[in-house]
């Protein structure tokens, strides 16, 4: 074969690429190696792109792994977004027996994933490193997209995550593929759902999560919003049937409860329900009134942190939280329009800190 330099000379760099895969097809790996070099350092960040990741799988092929790494660690570094440098690293991380740092690497290019193809990619890589014997206890699924074009996640993902403890979903589309989703929601400790929508396979088996004999024994942390059908379903799964089940671990819950009618609202504060809780924060509580304050203040000696977003409550709700909770050190209130200074002035001069803001767009 000619030298590099003069091919480069007489070729365009699309022939150059073809080159190297006929090279490598024929085992000549490498002068392959040779031309995706050269590639490499010449044209596009695309062309670069796809010469690193041709000459990752050609020093695959010659075993040595190590070259491979640091050629698909550069496909990241030059496009966090191209999901071929996470694969081709944490499928090599793997080959090394570097489990926690494939898992990692397989996080990290879902916070990046923009294509549903290329998540489901990734999370079946994932799902693949993952077996009873050494369970994945912290998992995070992140996409970028458009709302309208939200990844699909299936159940199965989760098949093997028994052992599953912090669970963080964001821009999904989630289906329940025969409930085995259902299978970490014993384990949880953290679930945050951010912008996560189910389909309407996935709300029966989420259903009987409503039933006190279906508990989420360990959940400590609980954060979903916005508000849909299925994030009210997941909320109530999770909270109404608390007291039922004598299960108090919760300490922290984000919620929007704009969805949420009255009932639902009181069954969600009963004081029983959010005994332990010790950071609540409602988001789009326009039903939260001051008679929803004077049940959340109802014998809750643990709250400590309280956040209300677009509440019509007064100055009359403020003051009953401060005076009923004796653990209450910070209060943020934000778009709620109907409370007056001196009811702020009251709350403080207890010793407690409030944020009060008005968005100026409100």
């Amino acid at each position: 074969m000619p030298p590099v330099a003069e091919l480069k000379k007489h070729h365009s760099l699309p022939k150059l690429r073809d080159l190297g895969r006929q090279l490598r097809r024929s085992g000549r790996h490498e002068e392959a190696i040779e031309v995706f070099s050269a590639l490499a350092e010449s044209g596009t960040v695309e062309c670069k792109r796809d010469a690193l990741a041709a000459r990752a799988a050609t020093y695959e092929k010659l075993g040595q792994p190590s070259k491979a790494l640091a050629d698909g660690k550069q496909i990241i570094d030059l496009d966090p977004v191209d999901v071929r440098g996470y694969l081709i690293t944490g499928h090599l991380l793997t080959l090394m027996r570097n489990l926690s740092l494939a898992e990692k690497i397989y996080h990290r290019g879902l916070r990046f994933c923009q294509e549903q193809s290329a998540c489901q990619k990734l999370q079946a890589r994932l799902t693949s490193i993952v077996n009873p014997g050494r369970s994945l206890k912290h998992l995070i699924i992140c996409s970028n997209s458009a709302p309208n074009s939200q990844p699909i996640v299936q159940g199965k993902v989760f098949a093997n995550l028994h052992a599953l403890e912090e669970l963080e979903l964001s821009n999904l589309t989630l289906t329940n593929a025969d409930g085995v989703f259902a299978t970490c929601l014993r384990t949880l400790r953290v679930l945050k759902l951010t912008n996560v929508i189910g389909t309407e396979a996935a709300l029966p088996w989420l259903e009987q999560y409503r039933q006190p004999s279906q508990p989420f024994p360990f959940l400590r942390e609980l954060l979903i919003t916005p508000c849909s059908s299925f994030a009210k379903m997941m909320a109530y799964s999770a909270l109404v049937p608390r007291s039922l089940r004598g299960s108090k671990t919760l300490q922290s819950l984000t919620l929007d409860v704009g969805l949420f009618g009255d009932d639902e609202l009181r069954s969600i504060l009963h004081g029983d329900q959010v005994l332990g809780i010790s950071d609540l924060r409602l988001i789009n509580g326009v039903k939260f009134r001051d008679c929803h304050a004077e049940m959340l203040a109802l014998d809750n000696g643990c709250l400590n942190e309280l956040a209300l977003q677009t509440s019509p409550v007064t100055g009359v709700g403020i003051r009953t939280l401060a005076e009923k909770c004796p653990s209450l050190k910070r209060l943020r209130l934000t778009d709620c329009f109907n409370i007056g200074l001196d009811a702020i002035d009251g709350v403080r001069r207890k010793g407690i800190k409030v944020g009060f803001h008005l968005n100026a767009d409100s």
